[in-house]
């Protein structure tokens, strides 16, 4: 079987749903658009498992498949490689997307409008993390970006236009950036193929690897911002708390992901690209304690939720960058390990998130408010709604406890590999405190589910079966995804070999998944669960209250985004 016409199928099948609903929507009556439209997710979010299942012995050989469109040469057509950082990715945007569109069948949005942009975002999503040259990853990014403006607006509230045009202002004004560094590289290279650019600044000039380096500036500004790493994360926090609430699961679990480990294919390929890496690592770990410092003091939950994406995105960001300077440097096995913690954790993140933000997301239908100093009673207002076992409920216990990484969920697995090897890097202590800071900060959410009940205010909205399977299937793979987080990680040493042709496997006793369930690390998570209650009992007490409340919600204006994209340039220009 030719495995390279294969390569396009994750990205052309959710196109295919798109146009299947939209040829519903034109040619059959309401009832048979109802079932395109089923049939529509089936082609575009599990069809595309077969393929990937197809794909997966070559790219584990290190024979990783390639496709040209229209039968062009390398390096003049649209060229795919479907390596290993393809197929993980690829593999976190089903498993998310599926469980948010099942939740959208039950909850809504409904339309045919919402459909098509949420497969066209689906194939983009994939397509990023097999294009191989810059030009076409600015379109998939641009795609991604478009679609995320409208289904962000879905919602049809004041505040989601709002935030939808935020998100478009400041996307739009760093991709003109980007565009910017595309230029560049194509007058300094003659060329917008990754490998052909490397090529060319592995032995060019200095004042040609000093121009390379302002390009590299201008290209990872955007992405950065669409991956929401402080200081460039504002946009993220309007658009979480006004989308529809699977639109909200789709841009933490997935659209924050694709974007940075895009970025591990930039960054290889220019000189400066440990440096910028270094840097990428910092601002990842400082967002990831100043995020969920904020958390603390949110009221609305969708908020303290999107604070929260920020934060997580940070630990993956962390490992990300060093990764990179690993990679680039003289250690490339090493660096291997730390891009595949790196992407468990991006995995588990995705996975958690989106059943968090789906089962408040229930919650807060129910009750007709955000507020998490006044939503209590949770389990009951779920099961007068339709949720009779309080499946919402428990699903929200294990995201909840996935997030504050409690054995043997997969927050604990996937967090547990980052300190690993972050464990020896001056950066370790920002996320040991922003672990403390995130168990205070679900005691404090897990509240609106139990303490005494009061009456719902939307007596209207019924808990179907799609709002409970999605988030039963998430907390499924929560699960699961702690329980064979060993057998993950080892699967992603396989998997990720073939990022970079020749890499070595590291050596077995850093290739071997370290142990987690160990006394040492057990006593760590006893210690960072004791620091987190007794923080949440200082934030709640009087004075406590009397500080968060002066704090208040912080909503980011339009100049303090801008004022960020302008601090990120200033940094990184430093960097390097």
């Amino acid at each position: 079987m030719d495995t390279d016409n294969l390569a396009i199928l994750p990205t052309l099948l959710p196109l295919t749903a798109a146009a299947i609903v939209l040829i519903a929507k034109a040619f059959l009556n309401k009832d048979a658009q109802s079932k395109a439209t089923s049939l529509a997710g089936i082609v575009g979010l599990f069809l595309p498992w077969i393929p990937m299942v197809l794909l997966l012995p070559p790219i584990v050989a290190q024979e990783v498949p390639a496709f040209i469109f229209g039968g062009w040469r390398d390096g003049t057509g649209i060229y795919f490689r479907f390596d290993g950082l393809a197929w993980a990715l690829n593999a976190l945007t089903l498993l998310v997307c599926t469980g948010a569109w099942i939740y959208s069948r039950s909850s809504g949005p409904k339309s045919s409008g919402f459909a098509v942009m949420f497969f066209i975002q689906v194939a983009a999503s994939c397509a990023t993390m097999s294009t191989m040259d810059v030009f076409n990853l600015f379109v998939c990014l641009e795609v991604m970006g478009m679609t995320s403006y409208v289904l962000i607006a879905d919602a049809k509230t004041p505040g989601s236009y709002i935030a939808s045009f935020t998100y478009l202002m400041s996307s739009a004004a760093t991709m003109l950036l980007f565009l910017i560094g595309v230029y560049g590289l194509y007058r300094l290279t003659g060329d917008l193929n990754y490998n052909a650019i490397q090529k060319f600044l592995a032995q060019c000039s200095m004042q040609e690897s000093r121009l390379a380096a302002l390009c590299a500036i201008c290209l990872i500004i955007p992405i950065v911002l669409r991956a929401a790493i402080m200081p460039l994360s504002g946009w993220l926090l309007l658009a979480h708390s006004q989308a529809p609430h699977p639109v909200s699961a789709v841009l933490s679990g997935v659209l924050l992901k694709v974007p940075l480990f895009a970025l591990v294919r930039l960054l290889l390929i220019f000189p400066t690209g440990g440096a910028l890496g270094s840097a990428i690592s910092f601002a990842g770990a400082l967002g990831a304690l100043l995020a969920v410092a904020m958390a603390l003091v949110q009221s609305d939950a969708k908020r303290l939720l999107a604070y929260h994406s920020v934060s997580q995105t940070g630990y993956v960001a962390a490992a990300l960058g060093a990764a990179i300077v690993l990679l680039r440097g003289s250690d490339p096995g090493l660096g291997l390990i730390f891009l595949v913690a790196a992407y468990l954790h991006a995995l588990g993140h995705g996975i958690f998130k989106s059943l968090l933000f789906l089962s408040v997301g229930t919650l807060v239908d129910i009750k007709g408010q955000r507020d998490v100093y006044s939503i209590r009673g949770g389990f009951s207002s779920l099961k007068k709604a339709g949720d009779s076992l309080g499946v919402t409920g428990l699903s929200f216990a294990v995201g909840a406890l996935s997030i504050a990484a409690i054995p043997p969920l997969i927050g604990f697995s996937t967090k547990g590999y980052i300190s690993k090897y972050m464990a020896g890097n001056y950066l370790y202590g920002f996320l040991v405190v922003a672990a403390v800071l995130t168990v205070a900060s679900f005691i404090k959410l897990s509240r609106i589910f139990f303490s005494s009940s009061d009456e719902s205010k939307n007596t209207s909205v019924r808990v179907g079966a799609g709002r409970i399977y999605s988030v039963l299937g998430l907390a499924f793979f929560c699960i699961a995804g702690g329980i064979l987080a060993p057998q993950l990680f080892r699967f992603g040493i396989l998997l990720f070999r073939s990022i970079i042709p020749g890499l070595p496997l590291p050596e077995l006793s850093l290739a071997s998944a370290p142990g987690l369930f160990t006394l040492k690390n057990l006593a760590q998570t006893a210690l960072t669960i004791l620091a987190g209650i007794a923080v949440f009992l200082i934030i709640t007490s009087r004075l406590g209250r009397r500080l968060t409340h002066s704090i208040g919600d912080h909503v980011p204006s339009f100049e303090t985004i801008f004022l960020g994209m302008s601090a990120a340039l200033f940094i990184l220009a430093i960097q390097i």
